[in-house]
């Protein structure tokens, strides 16, 4: 299993099914430079990728990888059911009205939210993707000398993981709602499920890497210096609450170091951050 993440590259070599045996994972980190590139930054893993696994020894014959948050939609849509027509292909035609591109760019899988029909609608969860970027990435799996045996979103592998551990604690179906939260570099993924059901699924343009952009502003230091004074905390939250009108309240995190003596004195708002968002980065 491969994944094209923001801080890098992640590769997990398994066997065996029901359960799977780990036998290997490996990291390969994003250069500082390509993290708020989104384009460079996986053209750079692509072609990167043949001669790393090489070099972590990953022998394997056949690879999956994950579609990256950055390249996917996700949306929840009420669809009104037609016979001998696929869920796929209404989701289809109503995403690409909302996209304004043509329905046969787009691959689209869909979950369908039990229980929630209204006015004959169902809802389902839809999952889009660039088709042309989709044969990217099984174009980059041949290269790296793999057999495709799937392209998967991560909203997938988050809920197969659950299904596999509530297997692994004795096979008995946990029925519970469950919040599963993935905290990523560039975003955060949420999910509900009832059971083994998806019945909310959303990516939030958040994460670790806007933590960074916060420390980086408000302490006026350098991106690799925020990211190694997140790194070092202990704790994420002070036991007693800051109020912002404390003597020498910062109001951030323990054990981050003081802001600048000028720091109430500098009221500009923070430049906003170049990186590029959404499913449709050119890759060309």
């Amino acid at each position: 299993m491969i994944e094209f993440g923001v801080s890098g590259i992640k590769v997990l070599q398994l066997s065996g099914q029901n359960p799977s045996t780990i036998n290997a994972v490996a990291f390969m980190p994003t250069p500082d430079d390509l993290l708020d590139n989104p384009a460079k930054r996986l053209l750079f893993q692509m072609d990167a990728l043949p001669k790393f696994l090489k070099g972590e020894k990953i022998n394997a014959t056949r690879g999956a990888c994950m579609i990256p948050a950055g390249q996917m939609i996700c949306k929840h849509l009420q669809i009104i059911p037609a016979d001998g027509v696929p869920m796929e292909q209404l989701a289809g035609a109503q995403l690409s009205s909302q996209l304004g591109c043509d329905p046969g760019s787009l691959l689209v899988r869909c979950r369908e939210v039990p229980g929630v029909k209204r006015q004959g609608k169902q809802e389902v969860i839809c999952f889009g993707a660039s088709r042309e970027f989709v044969g990217r990435l099984m174009g980059t799996l041949k290269l790296a000398k793999l057999d495709t045996v799937g392209i998967h979103t991560e909203f997938d592998a988050l809920a197969r993981a659950m299904q596999l551990r509530d297997d692994s604690a004795g096979g008995v179906s946990n029925a519970k709602p469950r919040l599963v939260l993935d905290l990523g570099t560039g975003s955060t993924k949420v999910l509900i499920m009832h059971g083994s059901q998806m019945v909310f699924a959303r990516t939030i343009e958040i994460g670790s890497r806007h933590f960074d952009e916060t420390i980086c502003h408000q302490l006026r230091c350098t991106m690799m210096e925020a990211r190694e004074m997140r790194h070092a905390l202990k704790q994420l939250a002070p036991k007693q609450p800051v109020h912002a009108g404390a003597a020498g309240g910062g109001g951030g995190l323990p054990g981050m170091p003081p802001a600048p003596v000028n720091e109430g004195e500098q009221g500009e708002a923070p430049a906003e951050s170049g990186r590029s968002r959404g499913p449709q980065i050119d890759l060309s």
